[in-house]
């Protein structure tokens, strides 16, 4: 007659005490030292990246780039697909005007003589199309 073999899981952190100790007493203290140190390198990799980002201003122009989508999702309307491709086919309809909007601006800001008509009505349809 054979024994069947029964699988418990534990949590390593939360079940430490209730952990089995047998044979292996200082495997258990092993295991758990392993998970801290995984955890702490995470930890470190994770915050070089967030220092990085701290000073990065291509990072806070894309923070504020995907603030609104960021805001949608949070308040719930990326929760079905066609929620999800309402949304942002809506904000890639507002990202065309900003663009647009920040081209007409640097043109007046750099003083270019443009041909206003000719690029307004090419704009309005490329928007609205």
């Amino acid at each position: 007659m054979q024994k069947a073999e029964v699988l418990v899981k534990y949590d390593l952190i939360l079940d430490y005490y209730r952990l089995p100790r047998l044979p292996h007493p200082q495997g258990v203290c092993e295991l758990v030292l392993d998970a801290l140190e995984q955890g702490i390198g995470a930890y470190e990799r994770r915050f070089k990246q967030a220092k990085r980002e701290l000073y990065s201003p291509v990072a806070w122009v894309a923070h504020l780039i995907r603030l609104p989508i960021t805001v949608m999702e949070r308040a719930g309307f990326a929760g079905h697909e066609k929620t999800q491709e309402l949304m942002l086919g809506g904000y890639a309809r507002f990202m065309r005007i900003m663009m647009g909007i920040s081209v007409v601006l640097a043109t007046l800001l750099l003083g270019i003589k443009v041909p206003w008509r000719e690029i307004v009505s090419a704009v309005i349809d490329y928007i609205f199309k």
